[in-house]
């Protein structure tokens, strides 16, 4: 990335890109380490709700810690406020169960124990935080769970999105057949019609999303959204193409047809035509097979501008990890509490976070903008040549983004290849 060009803080934008991030959380996530570099990189959007993957202070059971009673601890007020107050959006998942209007009445507790920050191995938590509402009485009780932090944050959130890969084991049962995912998808569609009607009719402004789901899930989207298509302002998914080794974040459109999944939700009777697409989780471990922090530093940048370029909102996984959750310090562009060296230090990929960010993060595709590139040498003949221009909102500039769409070798002898662009 180029030193030349200065990162901007959160308060410099009007507008930028996003991140997962976990609320602060002694002793893991500790304010004074892992606060001020969200708006110091510029960072303009958060997608908070998961502490890692487990329950975070914003969650159904943190929230009603006994039966009837809603409060939210110190920390999420002052989180809210902070980002704010540093031109930082919000977004909210709703979500998980809720242990006291699970079983029958008389096995039930007076008081949630609080879930461990991970969730074990094989998504299996010690706490059976994955499980959906399915009686009237748990979907009454989430319901006013859901009120109860609209209300509260109206003025602050406006962007709560209902559940979290819904489409998987997070939402339980784990389907082995098309046929339950199906039906599934249906009972989550209906939940989540009813909790879309409870978030409007709390705040008429905020906005309702979709999913997250783990990829562009065709059936369950379909499924799901013939029950509440016309209820939902955002539909959010996200990729990890090849999970678990190195791909390029274009793969998203090969490997898994995402394009095509789009277009195609658009056309489901009854959703509404300016419905917006996010794209709320990518990453590229640079633990994974073939990979490395080069890796991931290099496939950032292209993440954000080809999801941008798309005409949707990017968000990485994550900012900073929660390392005492089963994820470890797998991802983030800043480094954990590893109780090493690299503690809290930031990755390569950060810079490529806030240069892209600072360039383009407050701008919007310009689709008459005409650019050629030629004179690339042979090798490249059948590369995938990527580009895309955008345009400043406020100063009506224009600037282009283009590069090779090739895989990024860990080895980072890349030759630096010269071309002839023409505008």
């Amino acid at each position: 990335m180029p030193r030349q060009v200065p990162h901007r803080r959160s308060t410099q934008l009007a507008d930028g890109f996003g991140m997962n991030i976990d609320l602060p959380r002694e002793p893991r996530m500790p304010w004074t380490r892992t606060w001020t570099p969200i708006f110091n990189s510029g960072v303009k959007w958060v997608r908070a709700g998961q502490y890692e993957n487990s329950s975070e202070q914003t969650s159904w059971d943190w929230v009603e810690q006994t039966r009837g009673h809603y409060a939210v601890t110190t920390d999420v007020d002052e989180a809210i406020r902070s980002l704010r107050e540093n031109g930082v959006s919000i977004q909210i998942e709703l979500q998980y169960s809720n242990p006291l209007y699970q079983g029958a009445p008389r096995s039930r507790p007076a008081r949630v124990i609080l879930p461990p920050p991970g969730i074990g191995q094989n998504d299996e938590p010690v706490n059976p935080i994955f499980l959906p509402p399915k009686t009237d009485e748990q979907i009454e009780a989430f319901l006013k769970y859901a009120r109860f932090m609209v209300n509260r944050y109206h003025s602050s959130v406006k962007h709560w999105e209902f559940w979290n890969e819904p489409n998987i084991a997070y939402w339980r049962p784990q389907t082995r057949t098309q046929q339950e995912l199906i039906e599934k998808a249906h009972w989550y569609g209906r939940v989540l019609a009813r909790v879309a009607d409870a978030v409007h009719q709390t705040d008429p402004q905020a906005k309702v999303i979709f999913g997250g789901l783990a990829g562009p899930d065709r059936v369950f989207a379909l499924a799901a959204l013939a029950e509440c298509a016309p209820k939902i302002d955002i539909f959010a998914y996200h990729t990890y193409p090849g999970f678990g080794e190195n791909r390029m974040p274009e793969e998203a459109d090969t490997l898994q047809p995402a394009a095509q999944f789009r277009e195609e939700i658009l056309r489901v009777p009854g959703i509404r035509r300016d419905l917006e697409f996010w794209l709320s989780e990518w990453n590229v471990s640079p633990k994974w097979k073939n990979s490395n922090d080069s890796v991931q530093a290099r496939y950032v940048p292209r993440f954000y501008l080809y999801t941008h370029a798309h005409h949707m909102r990017p968000f990485m996984w994550t900012f900073i990890p929660s390392s005492d959750g089963n994820e470890d310090d797998l991802f983030g562009v800043i480094h954990g509490d590893t109780k090493g060296p690299d503690a809290f230090q930031p990755r390569e990929a950060l810079r490529g976070f806030e240069v892209t960010n600072a360039l383009v993060g407050q701008t919007q595709p310009d689709a008459q903008a005409q650019f050629e590139l030629t004179g690339l040498p042979d090798r490249y003949a059948k590369a995938r040549i990527e580009r895309c221009a955008f345009r400043d909102k406020f100063s009506g500039k224009r600037i282009y983004a283009f590069w090779l769409g090739v895989y990024a070798d860990p080895a980072d002898d890349f030759t630096p290849v010269q071309a002839r662009l023409t505008l």
